[in-house]
């Protein structure tokens, strides 16, 4: 999400936009199929919440950070997009990633956390990555298949009644801010 062209564009291009992102990723997390993502490098702001959407989470553990600078740009989230993050990340994360951007997670902090299912070095997160899904191919064929874009749908509900509630809110950003992270 280019907020610099956010800034640039009509706000009837830049609601589409996030409209369209935000529908996005929720069908990424309702894809009747096991989904799978592999971070080899950092995945901040809105790309931090398109990883979310996936069910499966591998993590370079010698590259990169997790982060979502919304409070930081002045930012407040589309209704979607904070019950994404709230569906996605461990109760024990919502207050420092959703409310204060508090750092910048590692592989090392997410698994802990229980954010990511597997923290691999960088030449090994695509094998892993490949490797679970290859493990969850049952999962996509025959009943199983049929059942789990309902069982998605039911379990993130909240993310899809919440896509209709509007976009993003910008009252603190001021046009043009750079900042994306804390500062470490």
């Amino acid at each position: 999400m280019d907020l610099r062209y956010l800034d640039s564009c009509s706000g009837k291009a830049s609601q589409q936009l996030q409209k369209d992102t935000n529908e996005l990723m929720a069908r990424i997390c309702c894809f009747p199929l096991p989904t799978v993502a592999a971070f080899r490098g950092h995945w901040c702001a809105a790309g931090a919440m398109m990883g979310l959407a996936f069910d499966y989470r591998v993590m370079s553990s010698d590259v990169g950070f997790f982060f979502i600078p919304g409070v930081d740009l002045g930012l407040i989230y589309a209704p979607m997009q904070t019950a994404l993050m709230k569906a996605k990340l461990p109760q024990s994360l919502h207050r420092d990633v959703i409310l204060f951007n508090s750092r910048r997670w590692t592989a090392k902090d997410l698994l802990a956390a229980g954010a990511i299912d597997a923290a691999e070095p960088l030449q090994a997160v695509l094998h892993k990555a490949l490797q679970l899904a290859t493990a969850l191919r049952s999962k996509g064929q025959g009943p199983p298949r049929k059942a789990l874009q309902g069982l998605k749908q039911g379990l993130y509900h909240e993310v899809l009644e919440a896509l209709s509630a509007g976009a993003m809110s910008f009252p603190g950003r001021v046009s043009g801010v750079e900042k994306a992270a804390p500062k470490l």
